[in-house]
């Protein structure tokens, strides 16, 4: 049963008519612990991707990152991430590697970003360039998000995904945009996001909870609803330091989704 459904979303990724019928949320382990809330992940080099404001790991001037997310409990629909980025203030850039799917169906792109932090803002934007499975096109997009604190203790990002996009249509990923605000709760912070594609919009959010250099991440997703949680380690030595995470979604139907990452800065 699972390898016929492993085929059927195989198909699913290669018909143009649903080329974005099956591929992982946006934001990594903090974000997917969190209820999507793309503000509950790490700083640093991973944020090229989805949320590019915020692409400065506090003061580190060199950053590597990597991910593995897989859906619904399938090898064959596992996404992987690699970045590396160098920040000086107030300017930060990033670049990223990115695979998605299976064998007979994989697409890649390359991702180019950059930010800049001004008091107690952060805008940033990011060039994609994907590549459809062997013998198809390309395509191009540009990503773009603000981030800016609205008082003390209160965050509100903005992140769109495929602002201007051009090229093969069957390459190209649908736009999207996730708006999101967070928020102090004495030692815990609260999450609240909302994100939109082609397929609907979904509502998100949780809390997160930090002791010293081990963080938790719960919350909700949907519709449909799932339940979400994440684990976050890190360890820093002055501007340098090393994480891990693991997060996961619970889908009521299909299942459980995972993401596993990792990075060290310097």
């Amino acid at each position: 049963m699972r390898r016929r459904v492993t085929w059927l979303l195989g198909l699913l990724l290669l018909a143009c008519t649903a080329r974005a019928g099956v591929t992982p949320d946006p934001g990594g382990a903090g974000a997917w612990g969190a209820g999507g809330a793309l503000l509950a992940d790490r700083a640093g080099a991973l944020l090229v991707f989805d949320a590019p404001a915020r692409l400065d790991a506090g003061g580190a001037r060199l950053m590597l990152s990597a991910q593995r997310t897989r859906l619904f409990e399938l090898d064959a629909l596992a996404r992987v991430r690699v970045a590396m980025g160098v920040a000086r203030a107030p300017w930060a850039a990033a670049l990223g590697f990115e695979s998605f799917g299976p064998a007979v169906a994989r697409r890649t792109r390359v991702v180019l970003g950059a930010a800049v932090t001004k008091r107690n803002a952060a805008l940033g934007a990011a060039w994609n360039e994907r590549r459809g499975p062997a013998g198809t096109g390309h395509a191009g997009a540009l990503d773009a998000a603000l981030s800016a604190r609205l008082r003390e203790r209160a965050l509100f990002q903005l992140s769109v995904r495929g602002l201007l996009a051009g090229g093969d249509p069957g390459v190209a990923a649908d736009p999207d945009w996730t708006a999101e605000v967070a928020g102090d709760l004495g030692p815990a912070r609260a999450h609240l996001a909302r994100t939109r594609d082609l397929h609907g919009a979904r509502t998100g959010g949780g809390v997160a909870l930090a002791a010293g250099p081990l963080a938790v991440r719960v919350g909700a997703l949907g519709p449909p609803l799932s339940w979400t949680i994440g684990f976050l380690l890190g360890a820093s030595r002055g501007r340098g330091g090393a994480h891990a995470g693991f997060a996961r979604v619970v889908h009521p139907v299909l299942g459980a989704s995972d993401t596993i990452e990792g990075g060290v800065t310097w």
